[in-house]
């Protein structure tokens, strides 16, 4: 089985229905954390590519890594973090999104954790490591009414 990102569909009792088996919508070997974005109908995801392009977005190997927003079913697959100053989307063990303030937050496999600061002036995104020593994080949430799913 490739690795990536599947889509499976549930039945009733939240079992996957083996009748329509599972499809690849996000092919990659270094597509491992992602996040549903509820509002949007979008899946987020980091990668080590550096690209532009389809929704497996092939390419050259990336120097930095990107964030990608993808429809659910793979489609519509665009770069929406790619110009930051720093490196250190490389890696990445979990991260959270915050809508409101169009911010996220990650962890690496390094035990780093992470966010990012936007330069008004010239539009540079900069990455800021949060110092807390002696932790490893294996989840990050961002706990704001915002960040919840919207009931439909």
């Amino acid at each position: 089985m490739d690795s990536g990102i599947y889509r499976s569909e549930l039945q009733v009792d939240g079992s996957v229905d083996q009748s329509t088996g599972r499809r690849l919508i996000v092919s990659g070997v270094d597509v491992a954390p992602f996040i549903v974005d509820y509002s949007n109908y979008r899946l987020l995801y980091t990668t080590a590519r550096r690209s532009q392009g389809g929704p497996s977005l092939a390419g050259q190997p990336g120097h930095g890594g990107v964030i990608v927003s993808t429809a659910l079913d793979g489609s519509d697959a665009f770069v929406v973090r790619n110009d930051t100053a720093t490196s250190d989307l490389v890696g990445v063990s979990c991260f959270a999104y915050h809508e409101p303030w169009d911010v996220f937050y990650w962890a690496t496999h390094d035990g780093q954790l992470l966010t990012e600061e936007l330069d008004k002036q010239s539009g540079v995104i900069h990455h800021n490591e949060l110092l807390i020593e002696g932790t490893h994080f294996a989840g990050i949430t961002v706990w704001h009414p915002a960040s919840q799913p919207t009931p439909r």
